[in-house]
Formats: C-alpha cells, sequence, structure tokens
C-alpha cells in the first residue's frame, strides 16, 4: 500500500469513528496550552485492537483501551500536537464528513483555532 493509499484509508475511517479537536489542555502545573487532538475509536468486536495498531505503526501515536469491565472493550488510536498538524493537510482532500472539522488543526488555514497567550 502507498503512503497515500493509507492516507485514504484513515480518512475514511476517521469520517466514520473519528474525531478532530482543538482544545485547551491543562498540565500538572496548572498551565494551559492548545493541542491539537485525531482520534480514532473501535470496538473489540470491529477489530479495534488490530486496526489502532496499524494506525499507529503506519503514522505514529498512542493506542489506550477503555471499558476493559466490558466484553467489547473500546481501542483508541490517539495523534496529538505537531504530528497531527503536520498529518492533517494530508487528510484533509480525502475527507468528507470532517472535511471542515480538520481544519481547525491546520497552521495556516483560515479556520485554524489560535488560542491567545495569557489565557486563563
Amino acid at each position: 500500500m502507498t503512503r497515500r493509499e493509507k492516507v485514504i484509508y484513515l480518512a475514511g475511517l476517521l469520517d466514520g469513528e473519528g474525531h478532530i479537536r482543538r482544545a485547551l489542555t491543562q498540565n500538572g502545573r496548572g498551565e494551559k496550552r492548545p493541542e491539537s487532538q485525531i482520534i480514532f475509536v473501535q470496538g473489540h468486536y470491529n477489530n479495534g485492537r488490530e486496526v489502532c495498531a496499524w494506525i499507529k505503526e503506519e503514522f505514529g501515536g498512542n493506542v489506550s483501551v477503555g471499558g476493559k469491565k466490558t466484553d467489547n472493550p473500546l481501542w483508541r488510536w490517539t495523534l496529538t500536537y505537531g504530528p497531527a498538524e503536520r498529518l492533517a493537510p494530508e487528510l484533509q482532500p480525502f475527507l468528507i464528513v470532517k472535511r471542515d472539522q480538520i481544519r481547525r488543526i491546520i497552521p495556516g488555514d483560515s479556520e485554524y483555532l489560535v488560542y491567545e497567550s495569557g489565557y486563563k
């Protein structure tokens, strides 16, 4: 599979089961900073572990699992900060449902969410 084909496949996954956001996060010292995130969530019965592992192998990021006490835990792949912002322009042309949403995390785009310094 070429890089382009992998990006197209990921765009399809994200359109269906993904989240794209830019939010203020707070560290342990109470300092806030903007964080861009691309997230994909899939249940165990839909091969969530395997799909998230493949995405991590191809695009980096982190994989976690939640809802371990159920028989269908949710697997989550997350890509944040600079890596998310660098992948976003590659994904954008292939997204349908989330095409406008991803613009919020593409630096230089007119929809990019900028947080002013000194925010509380």
